[in-house]
């Protein structure tokens, strides 16, 4: 068979395109993970702090600054590895995306407002069972998750995806319940706890808010909708949820001297 070509030149071509293109995504991705990206520059510049709201009664109120985190386990011991070296995730608004990110101080992007939905006044406890949403500073983005479908998923993970909004529709309302399966018929319509473990539930979808995890880099987080149960039919560890606010300071007791 005639060949207007050399097979052997053909595949080193073909090799050197592979190999290009591999150094191009590692380099793409050692620049993301250190933050030497232009649009990871770009949203540092505009990142500014935020003062947390400060609850006396350690209850979540209507109206209260707060963040979202979900606890890591890189100290607990476990065989497996989807368990394993995972750091402490808290959600954060990147434009219309959410993401999750490794960080320890409030800011402008990862710092929302949470508010009741059926008409309660500001400052008035937010309960187990009571519909509320999550919105940006601003409050031109709400926290949204769309039910799955093939073109509407996340990129990762492929699970249903979480986004914010800038309208609000019922796929925007979320509800807490207590952590404990056997407590929740107790609780519900209780007070929910401030920096206290929680499940966070999507009233459109059932769906629990969820942490995935990159296992490439532990401290990359994509946040989605979906519920993992263990053996015993309870969430996991990474649909478990803080609603984070300020500690009210407790005064040093006096000391007398005789």
């Amino acid at each position: 068979m005639f060949r207007p070509y050399n097979r052997n030149v053909l595949i080193d071509n073909w090799l050197e395109d592979r190999a290009l293109e591999e150094d191009i995504i590692k380099d793409y991705l050692d620049k993301k993970s250190k933050g030497e990206l232009a649009s990871q520059k770009a949203l540092s510049n505009q990142i500014t702090s935020v003062n947390l709201t400060t609850v006396n009664d350690h209850k979540v109120h209507s109206g209260d600054v707060i963040m979202l985190k979900c606890d890591g386990n890189i100290n607990a011991p476990s065989p497996l590895l989807p368990k394993a070296y995972r750091d402490d995730c808290f959600v954060i608004c990147n434009g219309g995306s959410a993401g999750g990110i490794t960080t320890l101080s409030p800011s402008n992007i990862s710092s929302f407002i949470i508010k009741s939905v059926d008409g309660s006044p500001l400052g008035s406890p937010i309960k187990f069972g009571q519909p509320f949403i999550i919105t940006t500073l601003d409050g031109a983005n709400f926290l949204h998750s769309d039910p799955l479908s093939y073109d509407k998923a996340a990129r990762r993970s492929r699970l249903q995806i979480v986004d914010f909004a800038p309208v609000y529709n019922h796929e925007c309302d979320w509800v807490a319940t207590c952590l404990n399966p056997k407590f929740r018929l107790e609780t519900e319509g209780a007070d929910i706890p401030a920096n206290e473990k929680i499940v966070i539930l999507n009233m459109k979808t059932n769906k629990a808010l969820a942490v995935v995890c990159d296992f490439n880099n532990k401290s990359r987080f994509e946040i989605v909708a979906n519920t993992f149960l263990d053996s015993h039919k309870a969430e996991e560890d990474v649909n478990h949820w803080k609603i984070v606010t300020n500690l009210p300071v407790v005064p040093e007791p006096e000391t007398t001297e005789n």
